[in-house]
């Protein structure tokens, strides 16, 4: 769909219901590749995706009000640590006015920036793909299409609902670090302790929440909850 729309200019220029139009036929272009044999599946799926698609893309044109153009989509890199070397492919990469990238990750479910702040770095996606892509990267987020919304964070103000400028940011843990370049830096010590861990073969039972053993379905084998009170007392 961003192959044809490529910039904001391009997107804002369409009515709403040429949108629909350039839409459908994308979305039909999905649907045709999929192995689907039932009409009916296939009619429900077209009109889940183009709703999705249009609601979107109203979000994109309202809460966008600087211009941007698309710089990658499904962008393939890589990423060497420590001997290790991890391959990425980046949903979608955006220029910004500045020249600056903005990098957007898909997603339909719940994700928070919030886990991008730990000391720990709960979800190293987004700032690995900081590190892959290089300092002209300016920002990144999530771009959410269950609840339409954005949630990242950046360099700059790129005066998008949703994403937080880190300087000066006193909300939330975005309090603990000064600037863009404090977070980064955080983000590259981190990664690289996270991944001497997979290459040493570390993997001791010490999750940040016990929350997270509702899905381990090793229970039987394990005695952490026995210990909840030592390890996770707020006191210690």
């Amino acid at each position: 769909l961003w192959q044809t729309l490529k910039d904001r200019s391009t997107l804002t220029s369409y009515s709403k219901q040429d949108l629909k139009v350039v839409i459908r036929k994308e979305v039909r272009k999905v649907v045709d590749s999929l192995p689907i044999a039932q009409k009916l599946f296939i009619d429900i799926e077209t009109r889940r995706l183009e709703r999705i698609a249009f609601d979107w893309l109203m979000v994109e044109t309202t809460t966008r009000i600087k211009e941007f153009r698309i710089n990658s989509l499904e962008l393939p890199a890589t990423f060497n640590c420590s001997g290790l070397e991890f391959n990425l492919k980046v949903d979608r990469v955006d220029e910004l006015e500045d020249g600056s990238l903005l990098v957007i990750d898909y997603k339909t479910g719940n994700a928070s920036k919030s886990a991008w702040l730990d000391q720990r770095v709960q979800d190293p996606q987004m700032p690995v793909y900081y590190i892959a892509l290089g300092e002209r990267v300016g920002a990144v987020c999530f771009a959410n299409t269950k609840d339409m919304t954005f949630d990242g964070i950046s360099e700059e103000n790129v005066h998008i609902k949703g994403i937080s400028q880190v300087k000066n940011n006193n909300l939330g843990k975005l309090k603990n670090f000064q600037d863009w370049k404090q977070l980064t830096e955080h983000w590259s010590q981190a990664i690289v302790l996270l991944v001497n861990e997979i290459k040493d073969g570390l993997a001791g039972v010490t999750p940040a929440s016990l929350s997270y053993c509702d899905y381990c379905g090793r229970q039987s084998l394990c005695r952490i909850n026995q210990h909840q009170s030592i390890l996770f007392n707020e006191d210690v």
